[in-house]
């Protein structure tokens, strides 16, 4: 996952062809680029070569199949397409994207020893990324003797959509990934790689899918080392519970229909790839168990890897048990293993809820007064929050919840996200690996924070300026990009500490240890040292999983929701992120607005079982600011759809319906424009109540406020991602927000707004 995505999009590298780097490989003929690396050598780039059959018409949806050869000489110069995926609300890539690159620096192994491979896997939460090399380049790793490949794989739905049986086993994203390593097997000896020397390398999601490697029997014997910065299969993230409820949804938002899981996906295989990425946007699926969302909105995590069974029509499943049961029963593939975090990996988790008196920085001695941070909001069933926060207060800032200048309130919420999504699910897993006889394992912790640290140059609302050292930030020292535009500095510590990070991660490339007979692990002499909890060293290695033996036999005593979340509240919204880099000016600047940021999804509740003149809804149980419960209905229709001979016309009552509506979602919003693509559905009149008491018999009416959101008449919505009703209904009042036509659409028929639409 990178921060600056717009470059990463919009940027290109494109280099000449070399009659140097013409190559003759099992597919046909390549004829690459000659690139150097940071140090000065020369070594030759192969991009965009198929290593599979494009995944579209009838093989979407289904595992991938073997590449085809070509004649003549294939132009390998460019990078192949990135897969499709969501950026600032707007789809890019193709569904042709099965394209992998390759940097040798010996293009012609004839007359040389074949030297150890290393394949990186990009993260991006299974929805967003590249590893075309304009993200993550080879520029650094190709100074120590090694072969790298990047690959494309299948992102999103068409990466993990899953029915639970043979009409999609599911996990197709992961299987690209295997038939990746297939291909490697059958093809790098002709870039003067090792076959038999593979390491497997990701960092986020694609730590993830490492580890899931590691676990998996579809992968046996097509790697011999793993690395995972960032990432186990035991985050709550990494997994998909329920992914039949999840298809189902999905169809339905594509207008398909459910009775079977053949015709479900018939149909999905056949509609247009634009309807089939529109009917994924998290706003229009109802998500099930299982469901979780970085704060920032963008990722919505619904596909993950699923769970599948061996049958004739799926003889090579990829995973066949949940990745602790897996773990737990010894039988999965034991190579060496080299796992690890940064730091302050919790600062990118819990950054929009800084602020002032926010989460554990309360002083105030009462748990009452302290807010609920967002790490414990996503760790708890509801009922448990108020007593897990206490216990993590009383933990974290001794029982008196006492701030001092050594104690920032910020720096122990930060610790406190740290442990819980990175630091205890790693932790448990290497311990898991150890317990079922996996011996090889190497633990690191990279407290380093450079001069293009994901933040360093954020501004936050607490002033607090240094939030530490990033989800993401060790790949400046291993990945070349685009992000950085100033030559390295020799002798000036970032330059220090990325020739110990590459020596530490090729190392294990080549020998299956970072610190292999007669090295170390390198030394910090700058000023920045380390918490000594984590080694004074700017990359700390050992296999001593009691390292934070402390904590993790905390958050262990914990009841953790992980598999069993029913309702998830994205509290954290940014109005404003995503940080782009403006090579010209030398500054981070933010260039977007995010209008819609998160979901509210809940399970129907039989206590918000509502019988009003329409007919029946049944909604479900929120909670306000203070903890009081109260009633949500969503998606009313308060009006009939003003569609064909309605347009431009006055609205008309609704009609009822028979039955009970689910009024757990919210309504189409209104057709709009943001950021060149239209959102939104002219089937937009609808509303939503919010009351403390479902049933007013026996009880006094309480007054009403309907609010009516602004956005220049051309952009916005009345549903609760944008305006929610949590600090009124504090007050005892019930609240009414509402969707109404927008732009062109809602004008005037006695005149027109002049307004550009």
């Amino acid at each position: 996952m990178r921060c600056v995505y717009l470059f990463v999009m919009c940027g290109l590298l494109v280099c000449q062809a070399d009659a140097d780097c013409l190559l003759n490989t099992p597919q046909g003929t390549l004829l690459g680029s000659t690139w150097q690396t940071l140090q000065g050598n020369d070594f030759c780039s192969y991009q965009g070569i198929p290593y599979a059959a494009p995944p579209v018409g009838d093989l979407r949806f289904r595992g991938p199949e073997p590449p085809t050869g070509w004649d003549g000489i294939r132009n390998a110069t460019q990078a192949g397409n990135m897969c499709m995926q969501k950026v600032l609300s707007v789809y890019y890539g193709k569904e042709d994207c099965l394209y992998l690159n390759v940097f040798t620096p010996q293009a012609d192994a004839a007359s040389a020893d074949l030297l150890p491979v290393v394949m990186f896997i990009h993260g991006g939460a299974f929805v967003l990324g590249s590893g075309n090399p304009v993200s993550y380049g080879p520029h650094y790793f190709l100074d120590k003797d090694v072969v790298m490949v990047t690959i494309n794989y299948r992102l999103g739905v068409l990466g993990f959509l899953s029915t639970g049986d043979d009409s999609s086993p599911g996990n197709y994203a992961l299987k690209d990934q295997a038939q990746a390593l297939r291909w490697v097997q059958e093809n790098i000896a002709s870039f003067g790689g090792d076959p038999d020397q593979v390491t497997i390398m990701g960092e986020s999601a694609g730590a993830w899918s490492v580890h899931y490697h590691v676990l998996s029997p579809l992968s046996t014997g097509l790697f011999h080392g793993a690395i995972a910065d960032s990432g186990s299969t035991l985050m709550p993230l990494a997994f998909q519970t329920d992914p039949l409820s999840v298809a189902q949804k999905k169809a339905q938002a594509a207008g398909c229909a459910i009775d079977s899981t053949e015709r479900l996906m018939d149909c999905l295989r056949q509609m247009d790839i634009d309807s089939l990425m529109q009917s994924q946007d998290p706003q229009t699926i109802e998500v099930a168990e299982g469901f979780s969302e970085v704060t920032s909105g963008l990722y919505d995590l619904v596909w993950s890897p699923v769970k599948e069974v061996k049958t004739g029509a799926n003889p090579e499943p990829f995973l066949l048990d949940h990745p602790y049961n897996v773990i737990t029963s010894g039988d999965f593939n034991k190579v060496p293993l080299m796992m690890g975090t940064n730091s302050q990996e919790g600062s990118l988790f819990i950054i929009f809820n800084i602020g002032t008196q926010t989460g554990l920085d309360n002083t105030n001695a009462e748990i009452e007064q302290l807010e609920t941070p967002f790490f414990v909001t996503k760790s708890f069933q509801r009922a448990d929050v108020p007593g897990a926060l206490q216990k993590i207060a009383d933990f974290y800032l001794g029982t008196n919840h006492t701030v001092t200048p050594d104690n920032d309130g910020a720096d122990i919420d930060i610790q406190a996200a740290t442990d819980r999504f990175m630091e205890y699910n790693i932790e448990k897993a290497v311990r898991l690996h150890l317990e079922s006889g996996h011996e090889e394992i190497h633990l690191y912790n990279f407290a380093y924070k450079g001069k293009y640290s994901l933040l360093s140059k954020a501004r936050y609302s607490t002033g607090k300026q240094d939030l530490g050292v990033l989800h993401v930030d060790e790949l400046e020292f291993l990945l070349s990009s685009g992000l950085r535009t100033d030559k390295w500095e020799q002798g000036h510590p970032d330059w220090e500490v990325l020739e110990a990070a590459v020596t530490l991660w090729t190392n294990f490339v080549k020998y299956g240890n970072p610190t292999p007979a007669g090295e170390s692990a390198p030394q910090n002499n700058s000023q920045d040292g380390a918490d000594p909890a984590y080694g004074i060293a700017p990359l700390k290695l050992s296999v001593d999983v009691d390292r934070f033996k402390a904590r993790m036999d905390f958050w262990d005593s914990l009841n953790l929701a992980e598999n069993n979340m029913n309702c998830v509240y994205v509290v954290n919204c940014m109005l404003c992120s995503g940080p782009h880099y403006n090579m010209a000016a030398d500054k981070m600047r933010c260039v977007y607005l995010f209008v819609t940021c998160g979901l509210l999804v809940c399970q129907a509740d039989a206590d918000c079982l509502l019988n009003i003149t329409q007919g029946g809804l049944i909604g479900s149980t929120w909670q306000t600011l203070h903890g009081k419960d109260f009633c949500s209905y969503q998606g009313i229709p308060y009006a009939a759809p003003p569609v064909e001979d309605l347009r431009f016309r006055a609205p008309q009552p609704p009609t009822g319906w028979d039955g009970e509506r689910d009024a757990t979602q919210a309504g189409n919003m209104c057709m709009q424009k943001v950021l060149s693509v239209y959102l939104g559905k002219e089937d937009c009149l609808y509303l939503n109540v919010f009351t403390p008491q479902a049933d007013a018999t026996g009880a006094g009416l309480l007054p009403v406020v309907m609010f009516i959101h602004g956005g220049a008449f051309i952009l916005g919505s009345g549903n609760p991602v944008s305006y929610g009703p949590h600090y009124f209904l504090d007050k005892e009042v019930v609240m009414v927000t509402i969707n109404y036509r927008l732009g062109v659409l809602g004008k005037s028929r006695r005149g027109y707004i002049k307004l550009t639409l």
